[in-house]
Formats: C-alpha cells, structure tokens, sequence
C-alpha cells in the first residue's frame, strides 16, 4: 500500500513539473475568463469587421486569385494558441500561419458562382476562445469587370444628380464618406436649387484597387448647366478623381476632389485634395448665396481655399477666441468661443455646429449642434471610443439660408 502511495505521489509530481513549465503548452483548459480578441482583421486589405455579412469580391482585383485573411489576435491571459479558419461554415477548419505576436494570415482560391461560408477561431494558451460567431461572413466571388461595375456606379449617381433626387443620389454614398456624409447632403440639395437642366457626362481613364478595398477612378468630364438664378449657361471640363468603397455587391464612394462634378456648393468641405493638370481650363464654382461664376482653374481653387467658393462660409458670426473650457477624457469636451451674434435675442435664428477631426487640417465631421450659445458640450463616438490626440473648430449656421459661417480657429483636445 506504501509502495502504491509513492508511486501515485511521483506520478503527480512528475504531471505538476510538466505544467509548470508549460508555456508552449497551450492545451492548459479553463484557466482565464479574459476575452480573445483581434487587433486587427483585414481580408484582402479591407476591414473584416467593418464589412457587412455579405462580402461580393471581384476576381480581377484579387492577388493571385486569392482571397487573404490577416489580422492579429490578441488575450490577456497566456499567449494565442491557434488560429483556425473555416470556409464551409464549420464543418472543417483549417489552420493559420501564426506568428509568436499573434499575427497570423490564411489564404484560399475562390471558385466562381460558389458561396464560402466564414468564421475564424482563435484559441489562447488557456484554451479561451474569441466570439467566433461575430466573424461570420459570407463570401462570393464576382466575375463582372471592375471597369464596368466603376462605370455603373458613376452613371448611377450621375442620373441622380441630374434628376435632382437627393435621396437616390445619397444612396450610393459610403457612411463614411471622407467629406462628410451630411455635408454632401446640403450642398447637392444647394447644387439643386443654385442650377438648372444639368448635363453631366464623363470618361473613365484609370481603375486601381488600393488599400482597405477602395476603387481609385480618375475620369474625365464635361458639362454643361442653368444658373437658376441669373438664366445664365455654364459649360466646363476636366479632370478629376474619385474613391470608391466596396459595400454587399455595390459601390460606394468614399471621397471626392476639386474640381467637383457634384457638391460644389460646398466644395471646401465636400472635397479632399485637388486634381492639378498642366492646363488652367475654366472651371465652375458657386458661393453661399448660389452665384455660379466661371473662372480659370487656379483662380478657382484659389476661391474654394479662401472660402468663397462654398465651404469657406460667410463672415456674418464673427466667430473667434474658441477654447477649450473643460472635459473628461473618454466622456466629453467643453468648447467656448466669442461671437458677435445675441444668444439671448437671436437663439431662434442661428445654431452652433462643432466638427471633429483627427487632423488640425481636416477632413472635418460635424458631432453636435445646437441653438446659439456661446458654450457646448461635445459628446462624440471618438471621444467615447478612441485613445487619440482630437480636433475641434466652431461654426454658426442660418437657419433663414443654411448659410453656414467661415470656421472658428481649430483647438486641440488630448484624449488619450
């Protein structure tokens, strides 16, 4: 019996050696209830969990006719494990190349008119698992040329815009838009009222696939439109550049450059970054109060920069001195600033709206408004979510016009 015990004692001792020093061990179950997460998911360069359930590739954008998981799973308790992706909605798993960061990447040929059914797995040295069913996504392959799904989308917005329907034309725009989704919104219902019987027509010279999954498009245009308010007949061309998101079996667009084919009044915030040839070809531009005027290109981007060519605003607030006056990092901000405006006699005719960026120079994204004061809380998604350095600026809208002011000074929130 005394012989048995020891052997028994040894046997345990020999098992609780093994474990101790079991680091590359990662079958060790039920240890941790910390999460198991992802730094990063990206299939073929686009974000994986920003992307809806159903994702349609194209074929002629893939590397090599693959598609390409990478991402890098991430635990606070032990290391990552294992990575495992499933393309047949479960039924088999096959593993990831994993590195000792938790970097890890999966590659597979698509067939066309097959459907691939997706999850990714990830195990840590505690035996841990992520939420495997958020990372459902159903992948199909698409054999329509790039080319012509570019072509379609453009046409798409161009009769939307030239039938004068917002909400049609909004449609095909990326919740994301760079310039600010609502701000388009304004200005090609302003475009509406400042011009009649548009004609848009366009070319397409390049198609490239780029990073995150965005279509670059450059194109040629020429145009012709009414001023609705002098009678006046407007034509020009040139060239310019669009960004186009990939979204369910469609396309998006995700940003714009000046010259604009649609938005320009608003081009100073509709726009990100200007096409430069080496012509200076007469472009068009509108002001605030819907006066279209045709200029040389550089005078006109000269306009657009200064503000009088949309975007820049009317100097009726005279807005200054914006500061920061108090906050929480991860809650809130408050702004103050000077105004030449009566909060207390002119509530009812102006509102506040304060615009966020990650860069002093923009693009800006509006997150609060509210009637005429002189002080505003900002409570942002960024602010909740985001560890980063944020920007803000001031600027008066009136009601009467929508006009909006020339922008306040730019202030720096730490909120990291």
């Amino acid at each position: 019996m005394r012989t048995r015990a020891i052997r028994l004692l040894i046997v345990f001792l020999l098992l609780a050696a093994a474990c101790g020093g079991a680091d590359a061990k990662w079958w060790i179950f039920g240890k941790s209830d910390e999460p198991v997460d992802f730094h990063y998911l990206y299939i073929n360069n686009m974000s994986f969990l920003e992307k809806s359930e159903k994702i349609t590739l194209f074929r002629d954008s893939l590397p090599e006719g693959r598609v390409i998981i990478r991402g890098k799973a991430k635990t606070k308790a032990g290391k990552v494990g294992s990575v495992e992706v499933s393309i047949d909605n479960r039924e088999t798993w096959q593993k990831a190349k994993l590195g000792e960061s938790g970097a890890f990447e999966f590659s597979f040929k698509p067939e066309l008119g097959k459907t691939y059914d997706l999850y990714i797995k990830v195990l840590d040295t505690t035996g841990k698992s992520n939420k495997i069913e958020d990372t459902y996504r159903q992948i199909t392959l698409s054999d329509r040329d790039l080319m012509a799904a570019v072509r379609e989308a453009l046409q798409k917005l161009v009769d939307a815009y030239c039938q004068e329907n917002p909400s049609a034309f909004m449609a095909l725009v990326s919740d994301d838009f760079a310039g600010d989704a609502v701000l388009l919104d304004r200005a090609i219902r302003k475009d509406f009222t400042a011009f009649d019987q548009i004609d848009l027509r366009f070319n397409i010279s390049s198609v490239a696939s780029g990073a995150k999954g965005r279509i670059y498009v450059s194109l040629l245009y020429n145009r012709f439109m009414l001023s609705a308010k002098s009678g006046a007949s407007f034509t020009d061309k040139g060239t310019t550049e669009f960004v186009f998101e990939q979204k369910d079996d469609g396309l998006l667009v995700w940003s714009m450059k000046n010259p604009l084919i649609f938005g320009l009044s608003d081009a100073g915030n509709v726009a990100t970054g200007t096409v430069y040839t080496s012509g200076n070809e007469n472009i068009i531009v509108v002001d605030d109060s819907g006066n279209v005027q045709q200029v040389p290109f550089d005078e006109g981007i000269n306009i657009i920069a200064g503000g009088g060519g949309g975007g820049g605003g009317a100097d009726f607030a005279g807005l200054s001195n914006l500061r920061v006056s108090g906050g929480m990092r991860h809650h809130f901000v408050d702004l103050e600033f000077d105004t030449t405006l009566d909060p207390n006699t002119q509530a009812g005719q102006y509102e506040v709206v304060v615009e966020e960026s990650l860069s002093a120079g923009g693009p800006w994204t509006e997150v609060e408004r509210k009637a005429l004061d002189t002080s505003v809380r900002v409570m942002s998604d960024r602010i909740a979510q985001q560890a980063v350095i944020l920007y803000y600026r001031v600027r008066i809208e009136r009601l009467a016009d929508g006009a909006l002011s020339q922008p306040s000074n730019v202030v720096q929130w730490d909120n990291t």
